[in-house]
């Protein structure tokens, strides 16, 4: 009888974790579609479970604004993970703007990078 328990109690976890993506829909994605026409992902702003450097900055602005678009057009000329593009360019070309090993593939990215 245990067995059958144990068995019981671990398809259920296992059943409730295999589910957490469904459970994690986000408008901010929604809204990154509308703001930018680029479907994102959560890594735009997570690292795992943690915020990343762009999430992290993005957070400081929709914690004043409570905007979501607004929250991401006062960051996009950032560059939240320092890697030399600015989060804008990262996000149309589709790169993560919190991972500095993620960036646009291209010869001068200098060029890209603008003033603030």
């Amino acid at each position: 009888m245990n067995n059958i328990l144990k068995i019981i109690f671990i398809a259920v976890v296992v059943s409730g974790i295999s589910s957490l993506p469904v459970l994690s829909y986000s408008p901010f994605l929604d809204q990154s579609m509308e703001v930018y026409n680029v479907r994102a992902r959560c890594e735009l702003c997570h690292f795992g479970v943690k915020l990343n450097n762009y999430g992290q900055d993005f957070k400081k602005e929709w914690e004043i604004s409570r905007d979501i678009a607004q929250s991401f057009k006062a960051v996009e000329n950032l560059d939240s993970d320092k890697d030399g593009f600015i989060n804008l360019d990262e996000i149309k070309a589709m790169t993560l703007p919190g991972d500095k090993t993620n960036f646009p593939k291209t010869k001068n990215k200098v060029s890209l990078k603008k003033s603030h």
